[in-house]
C-alpha cells in the first residue's frame, strides 16, 4: 500500500469514528428526515443525512417505488444493506444488514442493493464498483461510468479529490488523491493536456505520485513505495557472509590464544611450585644430614 492510500484510510477512519453515534439507538425510532438533506462532506466526502449511522432516509412511503420526491418528509429507517464486512456505528452484538450480491451494489445511503449500473449512467463518488463492465476495467469518474482503456497518446478524463482531516488538536491534514481513465498499470493522465502519458520509472523526475510507475514520488524523484520488500543484492550476501566466517574464526583464535596463554601462565606457576617445594625438601634433607654428622 502507497502512503497516499494508508493515508486516506487513516483519515477516513478517523473521519467516520468521529461521526459515529455514541450508541446504534442515537436517533429516535420515527424521527422524521427528508432525502433533500442528503448531502456530502466537503473535508472526508462521507454521505450525511437526517438519520443515523445505521439508517437512512427514504424517498418515499414505499422505497421500493424510488420516488423522485426528495422534499417529502420521511421516517428514518434500518439500512437494507452494508457495502463493507465491518461496517460503522454497529454495536458488536447488533444484526448487520446483508451485502448485495454479484451483479448487484449497496448504495452510500444503503437504502437496499441495486443493479450495476451500465457505462455512461449516474455513479456515486470513487464507487468503481457500482459500474459494469466486462471487456474493461470500468471506473467512476466525475460521477460517470466509463472504461479505463484511454491508451498512450489518446485523450483522458482526470479528477482529483481532496480529503481533509481535522485531528484532536485542531491541526489538518489534507490527501489529494487523482485517478484517471487511461489503462493501467503504465500510463497516467497528464493534467494539462489530458493526454495518456507513459508512466515515469525509478530515479526519474516527477511532481505528483501518480507520475510515478511506482506511485512514489519523493523528493520529485520516482522511488520505490515504502512497502516494497527490501531486497538485498549478491554481493551484500556475500560480503555479510565473508565478515561472519572470518568473524567467528578470528574469536575462536583470539579465545585459543587467550587460553593458551593462561595455559602456559599456570604451568609455569605449577613449576615455579615443584621447583620450591624439591629445594625446600633438599634443605631439609641437608639439615637431617648435617645434624646427624654432629
Amino acid at each position: 500500500m502507497s502512503p497516499a492510500s494508508l493515508l486516506l484510510l487513516v483519515s477516513l477512519c478517523f473521519s467516520a469514528a468521529q461521526a459515529r453515534p455514541d450508541s446504534p439507538s442515537s436517533t429516535p425510532v420515527g424521527i422524521r428526515c427528508s432525502a433533500s438533506n442528503n448531502r456530502i462532506d466537503p473535508a472526508t466526502t462521507k454521505l450525511l443525512s437526517d438519520c443515523a449511522e445505521t439508517m437512512y432516509c427514504p424517498r418515499s412511503v414505499n422505497d421500493t417505488t424510488r420516488s423522485n420526491d426528495k422534499n417529502q418528509s420521511q421516517i428514518c429507517a434500518d439500512r437494507l444493506c452494508r457495502r463493507d464486512e465491518f461496517p460503522f456505528g454497529y454495536a458488536v452484538d447488533e444484526p448487520l444488514p446483508p451485502l448485495c450480491p454479484p451483479g448487484a451494489f449497496c448504495p452510500d445511503d444503503g437504502s437496499g442493493c441495486r443493479v450495476l449500473v451500465d457505462i455512461g449512467e449516474t455513479c456515486e463518488l470513487a464507487r468503481d464498483e457500482q459500474c459494469a463492465g466486462m471487456s474493461w476495467t470500468p471506473i467512476c469518474l466525475h460521477s460517470t461510468c466509463m472504461y479505463a482503456n484511454a491508451t498512450l497518446g489518446l485523450a483522458c478524463v482526470t479528477e482529483t479529490t481532496t480529503y481533509i482531516n481535522t485531528w484532536p488538536n485542531g491541526e489538518q491534514t489534507s490527501n489529494a488523491i487523482t485517478r484517471d481513465n487511461c489503462a493501467s498499470p503504465g500510463l497516467y493522465c497528464d493534467p494539462t493536456t489530458l493526454v495518456c502519458l507513459n508512466a515515469r520509472a525509478l530515479n526519474d523526475v516527477c511532481a505528483v505520485d501518480y507520475e510515478c510507475f511506482s506511485g512514489n514520488c519523493a523528493s520529485g524523484v520516482c522511488k520505490n513505495p515504502p512497502e516494497t520488500p527490501l531486497r538485498i543484492a549478491p554481493w551484500q550476501s556475500a560480503l555479510v557472509s565473508t565478515t561472519l566466517v572470518g568473524a567467528i574464526i578470528g574469536l575462536g583464535l583470539w579465545l585459543n590464544i587467550i587460553h593458551n596463554r593462561r595455559t602456559l601462565a599456570n604451568s609455569r606457576v605449577l613449576h615455579d611450585y615443584c621447583y620450591q617445594q624439591l629445594h625446600l625438601r633438599r634443605a631439609m634433607f641437608a639439615i637431617r644430614a648435617g645434624k646427624g654428622v654432629e
